[in-house]
């Protein structure tokens, strides 16, 4: 007789590897950032996480090109693949996103930050697509950095599923290039991208924690693909 115990899983929570499932995640998720505007109002003292080396970092307008098209692509392209294709790690990915969404909006209305934007001359093109970017509003949701904790998750999923090592190479360096973009268009202070890693660090490791609730032990008995 065996008398060791078996290690049992968590059970189902809710499964969310059905199409409604990873459909309903993925519009309760589009609310929850629809609630990043009213949050990015100023509504009382607004706090500077500026460190002297803020002031040596110059303006490298041609990082915009990955600030806006390189991230949101990416952010699209690895969504709209796993949706259908990879429903574990869309859903990992999307709980990721959620943990790290609910510690950003708690961080932004105890401790509202901001980031002044610096006055742009526009000399090519460049200069001119972040005039746009600067002209969308005030940033009063500065620490974390969004941009960076959003990436940071996406290349860790990314990782997951990609094995080509020429393609994980592109995708670290498009990843590091987007979190150094945040700095270099004066989008961010230093402090915020770091606490964007220590943020999308935590979010995912409860990611891992929490999918076996929202995933069957057992995809196979399903034909999910893992």
């Amino acid at each position: 007789m065996n008398h060791m115990q078996k290690k049992t899983s968590p059970k189902l929570f809710i499964d969310l590897s059905t199409p409604i499932g990873r459909f309903a995640i993925l519009v309760l998720m589009a609310g929850i950032f629809s609630l990043y505007f009213p949050i990015n109002q100023a509504w009382g003292t607004v706090h500077s996480f500026k460190l002297p080396i803020d002031d040596q970092l110059p303006i490298v307008s041609e990082f915009v090109i990955v600030y806006v098209f390189g991230f949101f692509g990416w952010g699209a392209a690895y969504v709209l693949w796993t949706l259908w294709r990879l429903p574990k790690a869309y859903l990992r990915f999307m709980l990721a996103m959620l943990f790290a969404v609910v510690m950003a909006y708690i961080i932004y209305l105890s401790y509202q930050s901001t980031v002044p934007r610096p006055d742009l001359e526009v000399q090519n093109g460049f200069d001119q697509i972040l005039k746009w970017v600067y002209g969308q509003g005030r940033r009063y949701n500065s620490f974390p950095s969004g941009h960076t904790y959003t990436t940071v998750i996406l290349l860790l999923s990314t990782l997951t599923i990609v094995r080509n090592r020429y393609w994980r190479a592109f995708f670290i360096v498009l990843g590091l290039s987007i979190i150094l973009s945040t700095v270099l268009l004066k989008q961010h202070y230093v402090l915020d991208p770091l606490a964007g890693i220590v943020v999308a660090s935590f979010a995912w490791w409860l990611s891992g924690q929490a999918i076996s609730y929202v995933y069957p032990v057992n995809p196979e008995q399903k034909n999910l693909p893992q």
